[in-house]
């Protein structure tokens, strides 16, 4: 797959429990995490974690740092839930691969049906307790309220965005 340099994807999920367990999973690894959970008391498990209240990932800040959007390059917000939706996938391919013209609209096609087909069901494992926390509830409300795919503009460096 060909990736468009001047345009940076981020997957989101409006459900919270999709949040924690599809980003916490990606976010820990992550080497500027790893400072964050060494620095901290991290909790034993997913259930503490949601009482404890802390947004020990910095969720929220990246969440808002990334749809702030960037001087260097257009930032592609799509929620997870939306990923394989058929005009959803297609406006991704269409704009990661049209910058450039690495692919024609066939190939743009193409591309879309066969990441369409290739999803799977998944469930989430979080206990329904945690799915209760209002831990992101502010987080979730303001990416509810978003489109399915959403591009935040690049600025000019030295604006107020």
């Amino acid at each position: 797959m060909y990736w468009n340099t001047s345009t940076c994807l981020l997957f989101v999920s409006p459900s919270r429990y999709t949040l924690f367990t599809e980003l916490s999973c990606m976010i820990v690894t992550c080497h500027c995490c790893v400072h964050v959970c060494r620095a901290q008391a991290f909790p034993s498990s997913v259930e503490s974690y949601c009482e404890a209240g802390n947004d020990l990932f910095g969720l929220v800040d990246h969440f808002k740092n990334w749809s702030a959007g960037s001087p260097h390059y257009e930032v592609m917000l799509i929620k997870y839930e939306y990923i394989f939706n058929q005009s959803v996938a297609h406006e991704m391919f269409a704009r990661i691969c049209s910058a450039r013209n690495l692919l024609d609209a066939q190939r743009v096609q193409s591309l879309t049906d066969e990441w369409v087909e290739s999803r799977k069901n998944r469930k989430s494992k979080v206990p329904e307790a945690c799915r209760q926390s209002c831990m992101y509830a502010e987080l979730e409300c303001e990416m509810c309220s978003m489109p399915p795919l959403c591009i935040v503009p690049r600025y000019r460096a030295g604006s107020n965005r």
